[in-house]
């Protein structure tokens, strides 16, 4: 996923730190294909870890509105670490019947070929991942 793409990394500063000022200015600040993802995840290590789930959504300006969503479900080859399905409560029995990363890969890089712009939260470490599963 390298490339000249900006990325837009929000964080916290306070419980009243706005997350939605923060991508609408992104929004305004390039073309309006703008593209918002998550990934969770079967733990933190970005070599053994896999993402099990993914969610973009598009839009968020004015030529574009915030309706196009889509998430997938991945199986993972490795176990869920408990402290990460705290966080996303995701249990391996809920990813049984999903296809691997490897299926969806191409339909994944689909989706982000044509983002102008991807914004995300902690998006450093989603992007990490996802190109770890590129990888193997």
């Amino acid at each position: 996923m390298e490339g000249t793409l900006p990325l837009f990394d929000w964080r916290p500063t306070s419980p009243s730190d706005p997350e939605p000022a923060v991508v609408a200015a992104a929004a305004q600040a390039v073309a309006p294909s703008v593209l918002i993802f998550d990934c969770e995840t079967t733990g933190t290590d970005r070599v053994r870890d896999q993402i099990i789930e993914l969610c973009i959504q598009r839009g968020l300006s004015d030529d574009c509105p915030s309706t196009q969503i889509k998430t997938w479900r991945i199986k993972p080859q490795v176990a869920i670490h408990p402290g990460a399905q705290a966080v996303h409560g995701i249990k391996q029995e809920d990813l049984d019947d999903c296809p691997a990363f490897a299926k969806l890969a191409d339909e994944i890089a689909a989706a982000f070929a044509t983002a102008d712009v991807i914004v995300g939260y902690n998006i450093t470490f989603d992007i990490d991942m996802l190109q770890a599963e590129y990888a193997r």
